[in-house]
């Protein structure tokens, strides 16, 4: 067993002596272009990456914020709903971000609407919550947006059939 790196918010493992790290499994869904997968994916690189948008800010402010206005029912957040159970992620998302970072070299990031950056703001202000598409070329479109997510009652099977539908629709699934 190699040693253990710490990085801002994520976990490194190094695999072996010739630096190869990977994610620890904690982190499924985060992305680094110098990391090597152990995979079932042939294909070695991150074939895009999907983006999940939260609709309420990070840090604690912001999520004391968002618990108590769910509470009184003021605030919503389909996708909070669908990866998580009251108290964490729900085990079947993460399977979900695994499988298709394992599979199918689709990398899945879940951010708050205060940790976008300019791109990812551009592509999603006032549609969240939604889910982008980052492609290689780093242009970003809108993959799922709220009323999709909406209609899913934070259902984690019914976003996976709808995920699979979608990234078959954009040909990033392998054949």
């Amino acid at each position: 067993m190699g040693s253990l790196h710490v990085v801002p918010f994520l976990f490194l493992q190094r695999v072996n002596e010739s630096h190869e790290y990977s994610v620890n499994e904690t982190y499924p869904c985060l992305r680094m272009s110098n990391l090597k997968r152990n995979s079932t994916n042939t294909n070695s690189e991150i074939r895009a990456t999907l983006i999940g948008v939260y609709n309420a800010d990070g840090g604690i402010l912001g999520e004391l914020s968002y618990v108590l206005g769910h509470l009184i029912g003021v605030t919503s957040c389909s996708l909070c709903d669908i990866s998580h159970s009251p108290v964490k992620k729900k085990a079947s998302f993460k399977a979900l971000e695994r499988e298709l970072l394992q599979q199918h070299g689709i990398a899945f990031k879940m951010i708050h609407r205060n940790e976008r950056n300019a791109r990812e703001t551009k592509a999603s202000e006032g549609r969240e919550p939604c889910v982008l598409l980052e492609h290689n070329d780093k242009s970003i479109s809108m993959f799922l947006d709220s009323a999709e997510l909406k209609t899913l009652g934070g259902k984690v099977a019914s976003f996976e059939k709808l995920i699979y539908s979608r990234l078959d629709l954009f040909q990033l699934l392998e054949k």
